[in-house]
């Protein structure tokens, strides 16, 4: 954070520097004018916090107040306006008043005691960042509308042909099902089932799914990275783990890419960022499908979408992999794959427990400074915390931990 002082006394600026710079490690900025205060102010990356003299040489801290408030009103909501501290020597309740009016935020009396000038710096601070904090929510925001609208537009506007989905799922509920609860579907009708619902959403085309070949995650020959997402699942007993995958190859995106930018719609990140909305929204349908058929999953772990070739891509050796090839309208294709394997539940002690395992059952140690719900994906920190605690006590600390499977692994470390 950035903090500038404005004062034509040289000896203010350096006294006021060294207090800020003694407590903390704000880059401190001076200027002895108003007019090169506005400059640095008005500036592309202006400073968060200003303390401004009262009276200075060639404006007063009212007008410089008043410019600024006018630049950041017209700017809009694109940048964030400085917090503005005036300075000065009198404690006059009209020059307080006058100095609020014209756009300052806060005042100080010089000569200002440390302490409270820290205090009064703190609360600027807390005013930044919550400032911050919300224009990088709106943000977000705006940006998660922008993909739905991405989405809409590469996604065919035709009405779904509900009919020809029901012919397709029911010609597929002969393949193999599922070794879990899911006896309801076969693994391919369940997907197929998911990613319609998911779509129909989306007011897509009609949705063709057919069974593919499942030796492998998706085909070895690549020379990019595929789009992919991942979400894990463990079921209510705890024997099974799903890996849900959804791909879109590198050159299908490529071409979608090419078809937008021929409109003159979006750049290749927005591109990314639609393909990662579709591909998340599958995740969540495949979530809901579950509790429908009343399978009760004991933990769902969030989506992630990264970039993974042939030579990042996990071997799912033990591993039930029920695959399917999608084509939405005429313009998406991907593929979905729905991996089952046993998972392995095993009590750790703080010094085995490694990076990525999943707590399996709720923990608390013996003074509750850490308590972990199921679902927590181990890091370095809580390996750390849990092994203090246990170095500090008689007994070794046990949890029980869910292994992951080699998919399930890669995603979580890339989350």
């Amino acid at each position: 954070m950035k903090i500038l002082i404005v004062d034509d006394s040289k000896a203010i600026r350096l006294r006021l520097s060294l207090v800020i710079q003694k407590i903390t490690r704000h880059e401190i900025i001076q200027a002895p004018t108003g007019e090169e205060a506005l400059s640095l102010l008005t500036s592309e990356k202006p400073p968060e916090i200003a303390l401004v003299d009262w009276q200075l040489s060639d404006l007063s801290a009212v007008e410089l107040c008043a410019t600024c408030e006018r630049h950041y009103a017209s700017a809009g909501f694109g940048q964030l306006r400085p917090y503005l501290i005036t300075m000065a020597a009198q404690d006059s309740a009209d020059d307080v008043l006058t100095g609020l009016n014209a756009g300052a935020d806060d005042y100080l009396i010089k000569p200002a005691d440390d302490t409270l000038l820290m205090a009064r710096l703190r609360v600027a601070e807390r005013n930044v960042l919550l400032q911050t904090g919300l224009r990088q929510h709106i943000q977000n925001m705006e940006r998660t509308l922008r993909r739905y609208e991405i989405l809409r537009s590469v996604i065919s506007a035709d009405t779904p042909d509900k009919g020809a989905a029901t012919r397709d799922t029911k010609a597929l509920e002969k393949n193999p099902r599922f070794s879990t609860r899911i006896a309801s579907l076969s693994a391919i009708a369940f997907l197929h089932r998911t990613i319609t619902r998911a779509f129909g959403k989306l007011n897509s085309g009609t949705v063709h799914c057919e069974e593919s070949p499942t030796h492998s995650l998706m085909p070895q020959q690549r020379s990019v990275p595929d789009y992919v997402a991942w979400a894990g699942t463990v079921l209510d007993d705890r024997d099974t783990w799903l890996d849900l995958i959804v791909e879109m190859s590198h050159a299908a995106a490529r071409r979608l890419h090419q078809r937008l930018s021929t409109a003159g719609k979006v750049d290749s990140e927005e591109i990314r960022d639609a393909i990662a909305v579709m591909i998340q929204i599958v995740h969540r349908e495949f979530e809901a499908q579950l509790r429908e058929d009343q399978v009760e999953s004991s933990m769902h772990l969030e989506p992630v979408v990264f970039a993974m070739d042939s030579a990042t891509k996990p071997q799912a050796r033990g591993q039930r992999l029920h695959r399917c090839r999608v084509s939405i309208g005429d313009n998406i294709r991907l593929s979905a794959t729905l991996c089952e394997i046993h998972s392995r539940v095993i009590d750790r002690s703080a010094e085995d427990i490694c990076n990525y395992e999943v707590v399996a059952a709720p923990f608390r140690s013996p003074d509750r400074s850490v308590i972990l719900q199921p679902g927590t994906v181990m890091n370095s920190k809580h390996i750390e915390s849990l092994r203090q605690l246990e170095g500090a006590g008689d007994q070794p600390l046990m949890i029980k931990v869910i292994i992951p499977s080699a998919v399930g692994l890669l995603g979580l470390a890339t989350g």
